[in-house]
């Protein structure tokens, strides 16, 4: 009777253990690769607190087979009862952890549930007619603590059906694309820029043609079909595809799919360079974008990024150049230019050359010089198209940033907060904080957690983020200890006061934190907002 109760624990443990498994695989966008990275990394732990309770129980259990009468039946119950004690931890120790992106139950989780129950099931049963200790106690201990191990099985017993699904979600998405063929199809991809670039295009050609561009971060290859299947219209006389990649192929995938009539890379830099391990194979898979157009096309370089410009060139698309403070490369047929740029926490102007020779001043709410790149791409596309300029350009003051990218608002104390939560590169947080010093306002503040999946540059560059936080910043709010070391080896290496500086162990508190300091017309700058997978 103990062992049953034993075996029905274990199994409502390992189901209660596979929805935070599942968590962070999803997390992980479901790619084995970047969920294992995870559980090897420091953030997290094979072997965890409450599972020391679970190796209690099975040991307690093991003794008591060498007992009879009652010392082994109260022996058999306190091992139940540590196993349940280890059970209710993990339950608390969910409960209260900080959670900013809960566990979409999509029909890809609902299937992996399915799955993963009915292997709890079946090694359950197995460990039930098994009637032998060794098997029972190892069977329990492998179920609760690598429970993750349930669900990679599950992964593999569900690909071949995983696979069909897809392939079908792919041809529909390929019929649906065929219902319009006059159609421009719009592909945006980048190390940095590309989601804030694909939303002023479409606001930008939204006064001529009816527009439909992927939302949010739907930037994978089932982002694109799912946009297709959903959203996408006969009616449709632009889709501006944003496509993102963690490693090779990735972009190549979407092209494939879509086959764009232009392609714009906005940017070239060290992201993601945990799977892409060189900034070579990163240059290579941007540069699948270009190699997709459709013969005829046109591709937008942006003639300030080096990186983009060495990428091979093809004789059947036009290459046309933008640029802030550069002169026109003979590599591009034509260039829109701009000059004279006038940066402020109100907005950003500058003076648009065009191709043509004509001159005209552009004057945007965006924030940012980085911002410059991405209305010259938008009006040099709106151009190509056939828009009218002057309309565009009177309708740019009307253009709102991407929320969550240097978007503005108000806090309940009048503090400014510039909201930049879904930045997380180099380049980016840089610029962030060349915004946060034009900012008029008293006191400057940060709250941040670093960057993540830059390899083996990762600790140099949040180091390196540091210093530049020392320049701009009064007060430094760090999420995560470990994850934000770096960062407190850069600040401190300039001479950045101890006391200008408080380590949070989850953005709420961090925040919460800098909230009581604030007064009315500080500015406060959130820079990047990490998963839940990554604060350590």
């Amino acid at each position: 009777m103990i062992r049953i109760l034993l075996i029905v624990v274990a199994a409502i443990y390992a189901m209660s253990k596979i929805h935070f498994d599942l968590h962070m695989f999803q997390q992980n966008s479901y790619r084995n690769n970047r969920y294992f990275r995870w559980l090897k990394g420091s953030h997290n732990r094979f072997i965890k607190g409450n599972d020391n309770l679970t190796m209690t129980s099975c040991l307690l259990y093991i003794g008591s087979t060498y007992l009879t009468g009652a010392l082994q039946v109260s022996l058999g119950l306190l091992s139940v009862a540590l196993l349940l004690l280890s059970l209710s931890g993990h339950r608390l120790l969910v409960s209260v952890r900080e959670v900013k992106k809960k566990l979409v139950y999509t029909p890809r989780v609902k299937r992996l549930l399915i799955t993963t129950d009915a292997l709890i099931a079946l090694v359950s049963i197995s460990l039930y007619y098994f009637d032998l200790t060794f098997i029972t106690v190892m069977g329990i201990y492998i179920m609760t603590t690598f429970s993750f191990v349930i669900v990679m099985l599950a992964k593999i017993i569900n690909t071949p059906l995983e696979s069909g699904i897809n392939k079908w979600y792919y041809n529909d998405a390929k019929r649906i694309l065929k219902e319009n063929p006059n159609r421009i199809v719009i592909g945006i991809t980048g190390s940095y820029g590309k989601t804030s670039t694909k939303n002023v295009i479409a606001q930008a050609l939204s006064r001529d043609f009816n527009v439909l561009a992927t939302p949010a971060s739907y930037n994978t290859l089932m982002g694109v079909i799912r946009t297709i299947r959903e959203q996408l219209k006969p009616t449709h006389q632009v889709f501006i595809v944003e496509m993102g990649a963690r490693q090779s192929g990735d972009i190549k995938e979407i092209c494939d799919l879509v086959v764009p009539d232009f392609g714009i890379i906005t940017s070239i830099g060290p992201q993601h360079l945990e799977t892409f391990k060189s900034i070579e194979n990163i240059i290579r898979t941007k540069g699948e974008l270009f190699e997709g157009i459709k013969p005829g096309g046109k591709a937008f370089v942006n003639l300030a990024d080096d990186r983009i410009k060495t990428l091979p060139k093809r004789n059947d698309i036009e290459y046309i150049g933008f640029g802030e403070n550069v002169h026109s490369d003979s590599d591009v047929s034509k260039a829109y230019l701009s000059k004279n740029l006038n940066l402020s926490g109100h907005g950003t102007g500058f003076d648009l050359n065009f191709p043509s020779g004509i001159t005209l001043c552009v004057n945007t709410k965006l924030l940012g010089a980085h911002n410059v790149g991405n209305v010259l791409c938008a009006l040099s596309v709106a151009n190509e198209l056939g828009s009218d300029m002057l309309r565009i350009m009177s309708s740019l003051s009307d253009i709102q940033p991407t929320e969550h990218r240097l978007s503005l608002k108000r806090g309940g104390k009048g503090q400014i907060i510039i909201d930049d939560a879904f930045n997380s590169n180099p380049i980016g947080s840089k610029n962030a904080l060349e915004v946060l010093k034009s900012m008029d306002g008293n006191k400057k503040f940060i709250i941040t957690p670093g960057m993540v999946e830059l390899g083996d540059q990762q600790d140099e560059l949040n180091k390196q983020f540091g210093k530049y936080i020392a320049e701009a910043c009064d007060y430094v709010v760090l999420v995560g200890k470990n994850q934000t070391k770096p960062i407190q080896e850069g600040l401190r290496e300039v001479g950045y006061k101890d006391s200008q500086i408080h380590i949070a162990d989850t953005f709420l508190n961090g925040y919460a934190h800098m909230e009581l300091l604030m007064q009315h017309d500080d500015v406060m700058l959130i820079e990047n907002d990490l998963p839940d997978s990554f604060i350590e």
